[in-house]
């Protein structure tokens, strides 16, 4: 069995123990305060010192009673059962992670307690944190969460509180008890008095002024959070914050008054797109009555327009028997459809890549490519396919 002593103190950075067993590449001791990957937490990284040696831990990992420190291979037989040793862990490593774990108990307890919504999977990195949570909350309702979580972790000072328990004595605290409770006869609990209480084995921050400002990088569905804090945070703060200034600089307005600014142009482009949209398709339904030229019995339809290949392709479906249509893009991208049997779309592309170069692809039905340059007689390239 190996004690624990992250338990009793998450602070601890040195210990000496004895080796009570060796496996294969794993030294177990009869206590560490290295933490062991599990809850989604990372395990801790440091190394193990005899004399002037050390000895870098590679992972740690927890089996029943006992902990797994893995080591190189090439060093395992330097060491002996009964061999005292001394364990450092690396603190900056380990202080990150503790306040990233601390930092996600108080931001699931909140959308707990506000919105009742509970949290499904949480990774926990180097002051990092990817969350995801049951059911979805809107922007306001992040904001609310942020303000008070921040609040929290900056100015309010509330003490993060651990007790050891059986399963058998866990009834009392059942009805304020947060998450799952593992299959397992003692059973620690994290406690933030009036916020949150839940059985967790990991390492936590005593005070939760100690997590510091976090900034949340990503939202996405409602349901998925990532964020950063310490360092991280910081620099992600200082950059946007010049970023935001900078971008309300040039477009002439307060930074205040950005987002309103964004929301309305970002209205006018949907708008333009709409409007675009009709253009287009009025322009494809015209062009498919009258195409650019004719070869045999061959309609050909030339036109330079930005539009997505889908699109083109829905619209393409109501034009007539033996049509070839060929789009032209910005940056010399060009699309090719076809349904003529004596002109494949692939064919026309190939020729036109190995005369005046570029790249692409398809089928006798559609193709695509990018060419070095367009030529400037596209009818008299195509008529010189015919013979």
């Amino acid at each position: 069995m190996t004690e624990l002593l992250y338990w009793k103190d998450p602070y601890l950075t040195t210990f000496q123990a004895k080796i009570i067993q060796i496996e294969k590449d794993n030294i177990i001791l009869d206590k560490t305060a290295f933490y062991p990957q599990s809850g989604n937490q990372l395990c801790d990284k440091g190394y193990f010192e005899r004399g002037k040696k050390k000895y870098e831990i590679q992972y740690v990992l927890k089996e029943g009673e006992r902990v797994y420190h893995q080591i190189d291979s090439k060093f395992i037989d330097e060491f002996n059962v009964g061999d005292l040793i001394r364990g450092k862990i690396d603190w900056r490593y380990r202080y990150g992670i503790m306040r990233a774990h601390s930092s996600q108990h108080l931001l699931s307890a909140i959308i707990k307690n506000k919105f009742d919504i509970d949290t499904e999977h949480a990774n926990i990195l180097f002051e990092e944190v990817m969350l995801q949570i049951s059911c979805g909350i809107n922007d306001s309702q992040l904001k609310e969460t942020l303000q008070e979580l921040n609040n929290i972790s900056t100015i309010e000072n509330h003490r993060f509180e651990t007790h050891i328990t059986s399963k058998t004595d866990l009834s009392k605290y059942s009805n304020n008890l947060r998450g799952k409770v593992p299959e397992e006869e003692k059973i620690r609990l994290v406690e933030v008095p009036e916020y949150d209480l839940i059985c967790c084995g990991g390492t936590h921050v005593l005070n939760s002024t100690e997590i510091g400002s976090v900034f949340v990088y990503e939202f996405k569905k409602g349901t998925d959070i990532k964020y950063v804090l310490g360092q991280k945070a910081l620099e992600l703060y200082s950059r946007f914050n010049v970023d935001l200034i900078s971008s309300a600089n040039k477009l002439g307005i307060q930074y205040s008054k950005l987002l309103p600014f964004i929301l309305k142009q970002n209205r006018e482009f949907n708008e333009l797109k709409i409007s675009y949209m009709k253009i287009a398709s009025n322009l494809l339904d015209y062009i498919s009555n009258y195409p650019s030229f004719r070869i045999q019995d061959c309609s050909i339809g030339i036109l330079e327009i930005d539009l997505e290949y889908r699109y083109l392709q829905k619209q393409f479906k109501v034009f007539p028997e033996n049509y070839i249509l060929m789009i032209i893009k910005s940056q010399n991208k060009i699309i090719i459809i076809s349904n003529c049997e004596k002109l494949k779309a692939n064919e026309v592309l190939n020729y036109l890549t190995q005369n005046y170069g570029g790249k692409g692809g398809g089928s006798p039905y559609s193709a695509q490519g990018v060419l070095d340059n367009i030529p400037e007689n596209i009818p008299t390239l195509i008529k010189s396919l015919f013979k």
